[in-house]
């Protein structure tokens, strides 16, 4: 596709997608569709559509820079694995973890090389198309008590997605809830007069990636949410205002949309699918009535001092519902107070509650298999999860935190790969954005914040999807200078 296309107006040209980021993001909607790539014919699939992505973007611009830089960020993680594979001897089982970091490199490569013209748009289409969908089946999971969208798990109904994860869903839209949250406060201190299409179009977008992490009912994925706002707010505290006031169009909205789901969650309980679509629209409706008003200032002066109205109402309206909920509803907030709202979860050995449920165990068996062999693991597959519950062997096939997991396959070597890997990415992202001035890197970092924090109690990497579609959307999401 060209790069740019002349028209009259403010703006002097028209962004366009390219070739190479619609075969990625077909890819990746394919295999979102089919549980996250987690089959092998899916993940083959997806893996198939990135290679038309590189060789597209090859044709057309560049890209032998991108996948140079991109691989050298890789290398480590790469080295590592194949260290663990011959000492290990099964090379087998480390051909799915290969695959992984080959399209890695490769949506990472296609990303890079997008022209600054189509970023803008290019992240629009990726994150809408990929978050929504995730967002949208998590909800309906919820709302009419339906799998695979949605899953049963201590007594209550959670939306897990087509990814057929409660978890995994909140992976997904947690880290882009946030991302869509710093491209909106980003337009609106801004105040371009010519962007207000875009500044209601992220706004809506925003409030569905929130509906579908509520509809999660994940507590990682809330707790790594919250982190990540936190995270954004110290990076962009010159925009305080804005971030509040991007909070309240987004976060309200999508908790009013969520109550009625929340409410009958309970496996005892029928659903409300007629109150719960009432919701969403409603919650809709105030999120573009919301979204509309603050991008009609006319001023940046003006743009601000509406922020600031909006978040003094956000806060006492959230205080209203608050108690609203409390009183109206205890009786059926019960069971989800009671499984959501604490760390202790019941063990699937039936030995009553635990401090965070199956993962305490997962993760002490996972320590003593490190300790077998720390340096270079047990290679790629090798997990082996076992321990006693009064008398019975209990095996598990996940250790529930990619860290430690990472650990027990690669070794204290791999984890420290990932650590050069992760520096490694950063400097390259802060050498291409010109150092990271004025901010330009705040969404990009709280984003991969809220995605690593989460994968310290969720198995996100071993669902294929999820980081192959935020490597393509860290890539687009950088600043390139021409």
């Amino acid at each position: 596709m060209a790069n740019k296309s002349a028209r009259s107006g403010p703006i002097a040209t028209i962004d366009v997608v390219p070739v190479a980021v619609v075969a990625a993001l077909v890819g990746l909607v394919l295999a979102t569709l089919r549980r996250g790539g987690f089959g092998s014919a899916s993940f083959a699939s997806m893996l198939a559509f990135v290679a038309i992505a590189v060789v597209s973007s090859a044709l057309s611009r560049p890209t032998a820079a991108s996948l140079r830089r991109v691989s050298m960020v890789v290398a480590p993680l790469l080295g590592s694995t194949l260290v663990s594979t011959v000492v290990v001897g099964d090379l087998h089982k480390s051909i799915p973890t290969l695959a992984l970091l080959a399209g890695l490199v490769g949506v990472g490569a296609v990303g890079l090389a997008v022209a600054p013209s189509e970023r803008e748009l290019s992240q629009d289409l990726v994150v809408g198309v990929v978050g929504v969908v995730v967002a949208i089946t998590a909800w309906f999971g919820l709302a009419a008590h339906w799998e695979p969208w949605g899953r049963e798990a201590d007594l209550l109904w959670r939306g897990s997605s087509s990814l057929t994860y409660s978890n995994a869903a909140a992976g997904v839209v947690g880290p882009l809830c946030v991302f869509t949250l710093w491209r909106v406060l980003r337009l609106t201190a801004a105040a371009p007069a010519n962007e207000r299409t875009r500044v209601r179009l992220l706004g809506f977008q925003g409030y569905v990636l929130a509906v579908g992490l509520g509809a999660t009912l994940s507590r990682g994925g809330a707790g790594a949410f919250a982190i990540g706002l936190v995270v954004l707010a110290f990076l962009e505290r010159r925009r305080w205002r804005e971030l509040l006031a991007a909070l309240c169009v987004v976060v309200l909205p999508a908790f009013a949309a969520v109550v009625i789901p929340v409410m009958s969650a309970s496996v005892s309980a029928d659903p409300q699918v007629a109150g719960s679509v009432l919701a969403l629209v409603f919650g809709g409706a105030v999120n573009l009535a919301l979204v509309r008003w603050l991008a009609a200032a006319g001023s940046l002066e003006e743009r601000r001092s509406r922020c600031l109205r909006l978040a003094s109402v956000g806060l006492a309206a959230v205080g209203l519902a608050a108690v609203a909920v409390v009183v109206v509803a205890p009786a059926s907030l019960d069971d989800v107070m009671s499984s959501r709202v604490r760390l202790w979860s019941p063990q699937s050995s039936g030995d009553g509650d635990a401090f965070l449920g199956d993962r305490g165990r997962e993760w002490s068996a996972a320590v003593d298999q490190i300790g077998e062999r720390p340096v270079v693991g047990h290679g790629p597959g090798g997990v082996n999860l076992a321990w006693n519950s009064d008398g019975r062997a209990v095996r598990a096939r996940f250790v529930h935190n990619e860290y430690l997991e990472l650990a027990v396959t690669h070794g204290l070597a791999g984890v420290a790969a990932f650590v050069v890997s992760t520096a490694m990415a950063v400097r390259c992202m802060w050498r291409r954005a010109g150092g990271g001035a004025e901010g330009s890197l705040a969404g990009v970092v709280a984003t991969m914040v809220v995605f690593l924090t989460h994968s310290a109690i969720d198995f996100l990497w071993h669902i294929p999807v999820l980081p192959l579609l935020f490597a393509l959307v860290v890539t687009l999401a950088v600043p390139r200078r021409e």
